[in-house]
């Protein structure tokens, strides 16, 4: 049987490729998947406890059997006018992942209904700090069809939990600049009590189902501490080339990172 194989995030760059065709024999289960490129990759092998598996857009044990023209993504642990990928309810909600800004005016609208008291609206913006690092824009990829049904699935369930009238989920992918949104809530009711805990509830679990669905990428920042560190361990690492038992080439990164950042190099050493 043949089955179509995705690659999101690290894997992608760890085996070189963002999809592939694969033939296995029939009864094989998911595992056999992984192992197929984990023979072929080294680097692959060693995330084993890491990497997360899909099958036709859900989330599956490695012993899932496989048919004849599923889909299987593997996916980080975490996780380009590109697709666009929509669900409108007939309830009215809304849930759309996009390269492009988002718009709550626009979302607003199209929810808004003659019964609603209330309309909440939450954005989530790129920050100039991670974790205590300075960050300078945030890169999000995700399985996009995956990710679309589990916004669609978490929205509705929020939708019948707090009993508002209308929810909108979206999401933004691409590479992202600080205060620009990421993420767009709108709910509205016929109350503004159960708009706001609707909205609240949404943005939680959105924010814990988003580390499965997406991988996001952290622009590098200019702290001096953290180059220096990273520059640091990149010259310890094991070099694959050698000049003499004295000498080591420097690594890409290292010239990269010196290369990117040369004013700020030339002024200390002015100094």
């Amino acid at each position: 049987m043949k089955i179509k194989v995705l690659f999101f995030g690290l894997l992608k760059d760890v085996c070189g490729r963002a999809e592939d065709e694969l033939e296995l024999p029939e009864n094989a289960v998911l595992k056999e998947v992984f192992d197929h490129y984990a023979a072929l990759y080294p680097r692959l092998a060693a995330m084993a406890g890491s990497t997360v598996l899909a099958r036709n857009q859900e989330f599956a044990g490695s012993d899932q059997p496989l048919t004849d023209g599923d889909e299987v993504a593997l996916l980080p642990p975490v996780s380009g006018g590109a697709p666009l990928h929509e669900i409108q309810d007939p309830e009215g909600h809304w849930f759309l992942l996009t390269r492009d800004p988002l718009d709550p005016r626009d979302a607003e609208r199209r929810l808004l209904q003659g019964s609603d008291g209330a309309i909440v609206t939450f954005h989530g913006v790129v920050r100039n700090n991670t974790k205590g690092r300075t960050t300078l824009r945030l890169e999000y990829e995700g399985y996009e069809k995956m990710a679309i049904r589990k916004m669609a699935e978490l929205g509705r369930e929020v939708a019948r939990e707090f009993s508002v009238g209308r929810i909108a989920i979206l999401h933004r992918l691409g590479k992202l600049e600080i205060g620009e949104a990421s993420v767009l809530i709108v709910v509205t009711s016929p109350h503004r009590r159960a708009a706001f805990e609707a909205g609240l509830a949404a943005i939680d679990r959105f924010k814990d189902a988003k580390n499965d669905t997406f991988n996001i990428a952290y622009g590098e920042g200019t702290s001096l501490t953290h180059l220096a560190k990273r520059i640091q361990e990149l010259l310890k690492s094991p070099s694959p080339l050698s000049l003499n038992p004295g000498y080591r080439i420097m690594s890409s990164e290292v010239a990269r990172i010196l290369y990117k950042y040369r004013a700020v190099w030339g002024y200390l050493l002015s100094g």
